[in-house]
Protein backbone atom coordinates (compact mmCIF):
# COMPACT_ATOMS: atom_id res chain seq x y z
CA UNK A 1 0.00 0.00 0.00
CA UNK A 2 0.89 3.61 -1.02
CA UNK A 3 3.71 2.55 -2.55
CA UNK A 4 5.77 4.84 -5.31
CA UNK A 5 4.85 2.93 -8.76
CA UNK A 6 7.82 2.72 -11.17
CA UNK A 7 5.97 3.46 -14.01
CA UNK A 8 7.51 2.47 -17.33
CA UNK A 9 10.27 0.89 -15.47
CA UNK A 10 10.83 -2.90 -15.84
CA UNK A 11 10.99 -3.83 -11.94
CA UNK A 12 11.06 -7.39 -11.41
CA UNK A 13 10.13 -9.25 -8.31
CA UNK A 14 10.70 -13.22 -8.46
CA UNK A 15 8.24 -16.00 -6.84
CA UNK A 16 9.47 -19.25 -6.40
CA UNK A 17 8.15 -22.53 -6.79
CA UNK A 18 9.28 -26.18 -7.59
CA UNK A 19 7.50 -26.05 -10.43
CA UNK A 20 4.45 -23.39 -11.97
CA UNK A 21 2.66 -24.73 -15.15
CA UNK A 22 0.80 -21.98 -16.95
CA UNK A 23 -2.72 -23.38 -16.73
CA UNK A 24 -3.93 -22.93 -13.53
CA UNK A 25 -5.86 -26.52 -12.75
CA UNK A 26 -2.35 -28.01 -13.34
CA UNK A 27 -0.76 -26.14 -10.66
CA UNK A 28 0.91 -27.83 -7.58
CA UNK A 29 0.93 -27.01 -4.42
CA UNK A 30 4.89 -26.74 -3.20
CA UNK A 31 5.32 -22.97 -2.25
CA UNK A 32 8.93 -21.48 -1.39
CA UNK A 33 10.47 -17.78 -1.54
CA UNK A 34 10.64 -14.83 -3.87
CA UNK A 35 12.18 -11.73 -4.02
CA UNK A 36 12.77 -8.33 -5.63
CA UNK A 37 15.76 -8.16 -7.70
CA UNK A 38 16.40 -5.22 -9.49
CA UNK A 39 15.30 -2.55 -12.35
CA UNK A 40 16.06 -3.40 -15.93
CA UNK A 41 15.13 0.28 -17.06
CA UNK A 42 17.93 2.26 -15.71
CA UNK A 43 20.77 0.20 -17.96
CA UNK A 44 22.64 0.03 -14.24
CA UNK A 45 26.08 -2.07 -13.92
CA UNK A 46 24.04 -3.43 -10.37
CA UNK A 47 24.89 -6.94 -10.57
CA UNK A 48 21.69 -8.14 -10.02
CA UNK A 49 19.71 -6.44 -13.55
CA UNK A 50 18.90 -8.15 -16.44
CA UNK A 51 18.99 -11.85 -16.97
CA UNK A 52 21.89 -12.77 -14.86
CA UNK A 53 20.52 -11.21 -12.25
CA UNK A 54 17.85 -13.81 -12.06
CA UNK A 55 20.92 -16.14 -11.99
CA UNK A 56 22.42 -14.80 -9.27
CA UNK A 57 19.44 -14.73 -7.41
CA UNK A 58 18.95 -18.18 -7.85
CA UNK A 59 22.48 -19.13 -6.69
CA UNK A 60 21.46 -17.28 -3.59
CA UNK A 61 18.37 -18.94 -2.77
CA UNK A 62 19.50 -22.35 -4.72
CA UNK A 63 16.20 -22.45 -6.68
CA UNK A 64 14.88 -22.25 -9.78
CA UNK A 65 12.24 -18.80 -9.95
CA UNK A 66 9.16 -19.33 -11.54
CA UNK A 67 7.91 -15.74 -12.22
CA UNK A 68 9.20 -12.50 -13.06
CA UNK A 69 7.14 -9.41 -12.54
CA UNK A 70 7.21 -6.58 -14.83
CA UNK A 71 5.23 -3.11 -14.10
CA UNK A 72 3.94 -1.08 -17.04
CA UNK A 73 1.72 1.45 -18.33
CA UNK A 74 -1.80 1.06 -20.59
CA UNK A 75 0.21 3.61 -22.93
CA UNK A 76 3.28 1.30 -23.20
CA UNK A 77 4.17 -0.79 -25.23
CA UNK A 78 4.29 -4.96 -24.39
CA UNK A 79 7.59 -5.61 -22.84
CA UNK A 80 9.07 -8.11 -25.52
CA UNK A 81 12.16 -7.82 -24.91
CA UNK A 82 12.04 -8.49 -21.15
CA UNK A 83 9.81 -11.02 -21.44
CA UNK A 84 11.45 -12.94 -24.01
CA UNK A 85 14.27 -12.76 -21.68
CA UNK A 86 12.69 -14.16 -18.66
CA UNK A 87 10.75 -17.21 -20.73
CA UNK A 88 14.01 -17.77 -22.46
CA UNK A 89 15.30 -18.05 -18.67
CA UNK A 90 13.00 -21.18 -17.87
CA UNK A 91 12.79 -24.80 -19.02
CA UNK A 92 10.42 -27.29 -20.15
CA UNK A 93 10.60 -28.92 -17.06
CA UNK A 94 10.92 -25.66 -14.64
CA UNK A 95 9.03 -22.59 -16.66
CA UNK A 96 9.54 -18.74 -15.90
CA UNK A 97 6.88 -16.68 -16.82
CA UNK A 98 6.56 -13.06 -17.29
CA UNK A 99 3.79 -11.70 -15.14
CA UNK A 100 2.97 -8.09 -16.45
CA UNK A 101 1.14 -5.55 -13.87
CA UNK A 102 -0.11 -2.66 -16.39
CA UNK A 103 -1.33 0.11 -14.88
CA UNK A 104 -4.02 2.59 -15.53
CA UNK A 105 -2.00 5.78 -16.18
CA UNK A 106 -0.68 8.24 -18.67
CA UNK A 107 1.66 11.18 -18.64
CA UNK A 108 -1.01 13.36 -18.26
CA UNK A 109 -2.01 11.17 -14.61
CA UNK A 110 -5.08 11.81 -14.31
CA UNK A 111 -7.93 8.82 -13.94
CA UNK A 112 -8.87 7.56 -17.30
CA UNK A 113 -10.74 4.56 -16.40
CA UNK A 114 -14.47 5.54 -18.08
CA UNK A 115 -12.24 6.64 -20.71
CA UNK A 116 -11.39 3.13 -21.48
CA UNK A 117 -14.37 1.89 -21.31
CA UNK A 118 -15.37 4.18 -23.82
CA UNK A 119 -13.09 2.63 -26.22
CA UNK A 120 -10.44 5.95 -26.34
CA UNK A 121 -7.70 3.58 -25.04
CA UNK A 122 -8.68 0.89 -27.41
CA UNK A 123 -5.45 1.43 -30.01
CA UNK A 124 -3.21 0.73 -27.02
CA UNK A 125 -5.10 -2.10 -25.77
CA UNK A 126 -5.79 -3.70 -29.29
CA UNK A 127 -1.75 -3.36 -29.79
CA UNK A 128 -0.96 -5.33 -26.05
CA UNK A 129 -3.32 -7.95 -26.94
CA UNK A 130 -1.54 -8.11 -30.49
CA UNK A 131 1.62 -8.12 -29.11
CA UNK A 132 0.82 -10.82 -26.16
CA UNK A 133 -0.51 -12.78 -28.73
CA UNK A 134 2.69 -12.73 -31.26
CA UNK A 135 4.58 -13.37 -27.73
CA UNK A 136 3.13 -16.90 -27.95
CA UNK A 137 4.02 -18.26 -24.63
CA UNK A 138 2.66 -18.43 -21.18
CA UNK A 139 2.18 -14.59 -19.62
CA UNK A 140 0.14 -13.45 -16.70
CA UNK A 141 -1.57 -9.97 -16.89
CA UNK A 142 -2.61 -8.13 -14.10
CA UNK A 143 -4.49 -4.64 -14.84
CA UNK A 144 -4.82 -2.07 -12.22
CA UNK A 145 -4.11 -3.73 -8.86
CA UNK A 146 -4.97 -2.70 -5.70
CA UNK A 147 -7.63 -0.82 -6.91
CA UNK A 148 -9.22 -0.78 -3.33
CA UNK A 149 -6.42 1.60 -1.74
CA UNK A 150 -6.37 5.23 -2.00
CA UNK A 151 -3.17 6.39 -3.09
CA UNK A 152 -2.88 6.12 -7.04
CA UNK A 153 -5.24 7.56 -10.06
CA UNK A 154 -6.62 3.98 -10.69
CA UNK A 155 -8.36 3.50 -7.52
CA UNK A 156 -12.35 3.23 -6.93
CA UNK A 157 -11.89 6.62 -5.06
CA UNK A 158 -11.04 8.37 -7.98
CA UNK A 159 -12.74 7.00 -10.45
CA UNK A 160 -16.42 7.52 -8.80
CA UNK A 161 -16.27 6.63 -5.39
CA UNK A 162 -18.88 6.17 -3.42
CA UNK A 163 -21.57 8.22 -5.68
CA UNK A 164 -24.40 6.16 -6.89
CA UNK A 165 -25.92 8.32 -9.61
CA UNK A 166 -22.81 8.84 -11.93
CA UNK A 167 -22.65 5.60 -13.38
CA UNK A 168 -24.39 2.51 -14.32
CA UNK A 169 -26.70 0.91 -11.52
CA UNK A 170 -27.78 3.45 -9.46
CA UNK A 171 -27.67 1.17 -6.42
CA UNK A 172 -24.16 0.16 -6.60
CA UNK A 173 -21.15 2.84 -5.82
CA UNK A 174 -19.66 4.23 -9.11
CA UNK A 175 -16.25 3.37 -7.73
CA UNK A 176 -16.26 -0.17 -8.34
CA UNK A 177 -18.97 -0.47 -10.86
CA UNK A 178 -16.71 1.47 -13.49
CA UNK A 179 -13.58 -0.34 -12.32
CA UNK A 180 -15.36 -3.77 -13.26
CA UNK A 181 -16.39 -2.48 -16.37
CA UNK A 182 -12.72 -1.00 -17.36
CA UNK A 183 -11.19 -4.56 -16.40
CA UNK A 184 -14.40 -6.52 -18.72
CA UNK A 185 -13.47 -4.16 -21.75
CA UNK A 186 -9.61 -4.78 -21.42
CA UNK A 187 -10.37 -8.77 -21.21
CA UNK A 188 -12.75 -8.72 -24.19
CA UNK A 189 -10.25 -7.05 -26.56
CA UNK A 190 -7.63 -9.81 -25.71
CA UNK A 191 -10.27 -12.53 -26.21
CA UNK A 192 -11.46 -11.34 -29.53
CA UNK A 193 -7.69 -10.88 -30.36
CA UNK A 194 -7.67 -14.56 -29.55
CA UNK A 195 -4.40 -13.84 -27.23
CA UNK A 196 -5.22 -17.33 -25.13
CA UNK A 197 -1.57 -17.51 -23.95
CA UNK A 198 -3.02 -14.69 -21.28
CA UNK A 199 -3.70 -15.49 -17.51
CA UNK A 200 -5.77 -12.80 -15.78
CA UNK A 201 -4.75 -12.09 -12.16
CA UNK A 202 -6.69 -9.82 -10.17
CA UNK A 203 -5.00 -8.30 -7.36
CA UNK A 204 -6.03 -6.82 -4.22
CA UNK A 205 -4.41 -4.77 -1.49
CA UNK A 206 -4.85 -6.64 1.68
CA UNK A 207 -6.95 -3.61 3.38
CA UNK A 208 -9.69 -1.49 2.29
CA UNK A 209 -8.82 2.17 1.75
CA UNK A 210 -10.54 4.40 2.78
CA UNK A 211 -12.38 2.03 5.12
CA UNK A 212 -15.73 1.98 4.15
CA UNK A 213 -18.49 -0.44 2.70
CA UNK A 214 -18.58 0.48 -0.70
CA UNK A 215 -15.01 -0.32 -1.37
CA UNK A 216 -14.66 -3.38 0.60
CA UNK A 217 -11.94 -5.34 -2.58
CA UNK A 218 -15.22 -7.84 -2.78
CA UNK A 219 -17.16 -5.14 -4.95
CA UNK A 220 -14.57 -5.22 -7.35
CA UNK A 221 -14.84 -8.67 -8.71
CA UNK A 222 -14.67 -8.68 -12.55
CA UNK A 223 -16.60 -12.18 -12.38
CA UNK A 224 -15.31 -15.99 -12.80
CA UNK A 225 -15.09 -15.70 -16.56
CA UNK A 226 -13.09 -13.17 -16.57
CA UNK A 227 -10.17 -13.86 -13.61
CA UNK A 228 -7.75 -17.07 -13.67
CA UNK A 229 -6.11 -16.29 -10.10
CA UNK A 230 -7.06 -14.26 -7.15
CA UNK A 231 -4.45 -11.67 -6.02
CA UNK A 232 -3.72 -9.79 -3.05
CA UNK A 233 -1.02 -7.19 -1.92
CA UNK A 234 0.45 -7.13 1.86
CA UNK A 235 2.83 -5.60 3.96
CA UNK A 236 4.14 -5.73 7.40
CA UNK A 237 5.40 -2.10 7.11
CA UNK A 238 6.06 -1.43 11.31
CA UNK A 239 3.87 1.87 11.23
CA UNK A 240 1.71 2.95 13.95
CA UNK A 241 -1.24 4.28 11.16
CA UNK A 242 -1.19 0.56 10.11
CA UNK A 243 -1.67 -1.12 13.41
CA UNK A 244 2.25 -1.30 14.20
CA UNK A 245 4.32 -4.23 13.80
CA UNK A 246 1.90 -7.22 12.28
CA UNK A 247 2.56 -11.29 12.11
CA UNK A 248 2.28 -12.52 8.62
CA UNK A 249 -1.49 -13.64 9.77
CA UNK A 250 -2.38 -10.31 11.00
CA UNK A 251 -1.51 -8.54 7.35
CA UNK A 252 -3.26 -11.43 5.20
CA UNK A 253 -5.79 -13.21 7.90
CA UNK A 254 -7.05 -10.79 10.24
CA UNK A 255 -10.33 -12.33 11.07
CA UNK A 256 -11.33 -9.36 13.44
CA UNK A 257 -11.22 -6.79 11.32
CA UNK A 258 -13.57 -6.76 8.03
CA UNK A 259 -11.50 -4.61 5.78
CA UNK A 260 -8.21 -6.47 6.19
CA UNK A 261 -9.04 -10.15 6.11
CA UNK A 262 -7.82 -10.59 2.80
CA UNK A 263 -7.68 -14.60 2.51
CA UNK A 264 -10.79 -14.84 4.36
CA UNK A 265 -12.93 -12.61 1.51
CA UNK A 266 -10.85 -14.19 -1.47
CA UNK A 267 -11.83 -17.77 -0.70
CA UNK A 268 -15.39 -16.27 0.00
CA UNK A 269 -16.00 -15.13 -3.36
CA UNK A 270 -14.23 -18.27 -4.84
CA UNK A 271 -12.38 -21.30 -3.81
CA UNK A 272 -12.29 -22.08 -7.59
CA UNK A 273 -9.03 -19.89 -7.99
CA UNK A 274 -5.75 -20.44 -6.91
CA UNK A 275 -4.29 -17.17 -4.75
CA UNK A 276 -1.29 -15.63 -5.24
CA UNK A 277 0.58 -12.79 -3.03
CA UNK A 278 1.35 -10.64 -5.79
CA UNK A 279 3.90 -8.63 -3.44
CA UNK A 280 4.56 -8.71 0.34
CA UNK A 281 7.67 -7.63 2.87
CA UNK A 282 8.72 -6.61 5.86
CA UNK A 283 10.00 -4.02 7.12
CA UNK A 284 13.41 -3.89 8.30
CA UNK A 285 13.85 -5.05 12.07
CA UNK A 286 17.16 -7.36 11.80
CA UNK A 287 16.30 -10.51 13.89
CA UNK A 288 12.54 -9.49 14.23
CA UNK A 289 12.27 -9.12 10.47
CA UNK A 290 13.94 -12.81 10.05
CA UNK A 291 11.82 -14.52 12.37
CA UNK A 292 8.76 -12.87 10.72
CA UNK A 293 9.63 -13.92 7.31
CA UNK A 294 10.17 -17.70 9.16
CA UNK A 295 7.14 -17.81 10.61
CA UNK A 296 5.32 -16.59 7.10
CA UNK A 297 6.90 -19.50 5.60
CA UNK A 298 5.69 -21.59 8.14
CA UNK A 299 2.20 -20.41 8.01
CA UNK A 300 1.92 -20.67 3.89
CA UNK A 301 3.19 -24.26 3.92
CA UNK A 302 0.70 -25.41 6.82
CA UNK A 303 -2.46 -23.08 6.82
CA UNK A 304 -2.76 -22.00 3.75
CA UNK A 305 -2.44 -24.54 1.02
CA UNK A 306 -4.66 -22.67 -1.76
CA UNK A 307 -1.70 -19.69 -1.81
CA UNK A 308 0.19 -21.26 -4.90
CA UNK A 309 2.54 -18.56 -5.54
CA UNK A 310 4.00 -15.64 -3.57
CA UNK A 311 6.25 -12.87 -4.34
CA UNK A 312 8.35 -11.08 -2.29
CA UNK A 313 9.07 -7.24 -2.65
CA UNK A 314 12.95 -6.66 -1.72
CA UNK A 315 12.63 -2.69 -1.81
CA UNK A 316 13.49 0.29 0.60
CA UNK A 317 10.04 2.15 0.08
CA UNK A 318 10.78 4.50 2.70
CA UNK A 319 14.16 5.75 1.07
CA UNK A 320 14.56 6.51 -2.47
CA UNK A 321 17.64 4.97 -2.76
CA UNK A 322 19.54 1.60 -4.29
CA UNK A 323 20.36 0.17 -0.77
CA UNK A 324 19.52 -3.69 -0.49
CA UNK A 325 17.51 -3.73 2.60
CA UNK A 326 16.44 -7.40 2.51
CA UNK A 327 17.67 -9.77 5.00
CA UNK A 328 16.29 -13.61 4.07
CA UNK A 329 15.82 -16.29 6.84
CA UNK A 330 18.86 -17.46 8.25
CA UNK A 331 20.97 -14.02 7.81
CA UNK A 332 21.17 -13.86 3.94
CA UNK A 333 21.92 -10.47 2.59
CA UNK A 334 20.84 -9.39 -0.58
Amino acid sequence: MAKKLNIGAVIFLIMVMSFIPFFVNQVKAEVQVGAFIGDWGKNATFPWHGEQGIVNYENVIQKKVAVVKIYSRIVNEFPFAESVAVYNHGTDISPTIPYIDIHPSTDAQVPILRNIINGEYDSYIQKWAEDAKEFGKPVWICFDGEMNGDWHIGSGGTNGGATLDGYGDPTKADGPEVYIDAWRHIHDIFTLVGAANVAWVWSVNNSDWPREPWNKFQNYYPGDNYVDWLGVDGYNWNRVEYAGWQTFRQVFDNQADEYSNSFGRLRAITTEKPIIIAEFACAHKKVSKRNWITDAFYQLKTNYPYVKCFIWFDSDRELLSRRRVCRLAGGVRL
